[in-house]
């Protein structure tokens, strides 16, 4: 993503920028930091205190979505991955890494939050 792009995808804003790097054709690398805003619509941000007290089901996603759970909050988004590919004979493969880590503004001192999107 270009430096400065300002994405609106499902009512989400997300700004930021990355650079990839190729230091060998079977090998590339790279890095992006990104600043988010999710709007509080679509279900998108519902948090918790801990993961052990978090419920991932849909139907209860839905549940807190119907109670008004899902709120508007902002954060950043720090990106590294990696692709190792090669060709062997008429066989290809790939392998595909990428760490996410996420510094969210979230409500009633949660410390994590259910992302639909990854």
């Amino acid at each position: 993503m270009p430096l400065g792009l300002v994405l609106w995808r499902r009512l989400i804003c997300v700004w930021g920028g990355g650079i990839s790097l190729q230091p060998l054709s079977v090998l590339s690398l790279s890095v992006g930091y990104h600043r988010l805003y999710f709007f509080g619509n679509f279900d998108f941000v519902q948090s918790w205190p801990s993961a052990e007290q978090a419920q991932w089901s849909d139907s209860e996603l839905d549940r807190l979505a119907e109670n008004k759970r899902n709120y508007d909050a902002g954060g950043q988004q720090w990106q590294l991955k990696a692709l190792l590919q090669a060709k062997f004979g008429d066989f290809a493969v790939r392998s595909h890494a990428q760490f996410n880590h996420y510094n969210m503004t979230l409500q009633r001192s949660d410390s994590v939050w259910y992302d639909k999107e990854n």
